[in-house]
C-alpha cells in the first residue's frame, strides 16, 4: 500500500511582544520557504508574520529571520536552543532529546 510521505516540518517558539505569552507552533518547511505564514498568539490572538514569500504583506520575500534581525532580535536555527516546554507534545518524543 502507499503511505503518505511526511513533509519536513519546522518549529518556531517565540514570545508575543504584545502580551508576553510564549508559544510554539509547527509549520511545513515548504510554507516557510515558499509561502506566507501567519501565526496567532494563542493568548491575545494577535497575528505574527513569520514568512511572506507570496508578498502579501511586503513587496519582497521576507522570513522571520529578516524580521527579527530588523528588530534586533536573535533567531536560533539550532534545536539545542529549544527549551523543553517549547516543544509541542506531539513532537516531544522526536525533539525532546535535543532540548535543554
Amino acid at each position: 500500500g502507499s503511505h503518505m510521505v511526511d513533509k519536513p516540518k519546522m518549529m518556531i517558539a517565540f514570545t508575543c511582544k504584545k502580551c508576553n505569552t510564549r508559544s510554539s507552533h509547527t509549520m511545513s518547511k515548504q510554507a516557510y520557504e515558499k509561502g506566507t505564514v501567519l501565526i496567532s498568539c494563542p493568548h491575545c490572538k494577535v497575528r505574527h508574520l513569520i514568512a511572506d514569500h507570496l508578498k502579501i504583506f511586503h513587496d519582497h520575500h521576507v522570513t522571520v529571520e529578516q524580521l527579527m534581525k530588523a528588530n534586533g532580535e536573535q533567531v536560533s536555527q539550532d534545536v539545542g536552543d529549544l527549551e523543553f516546554e517549547d516543544i509541542p507534545d506531539s513532537l516531544k518524543d522526536v525533539l525532546g532529546k535535543y532540548a535543554k
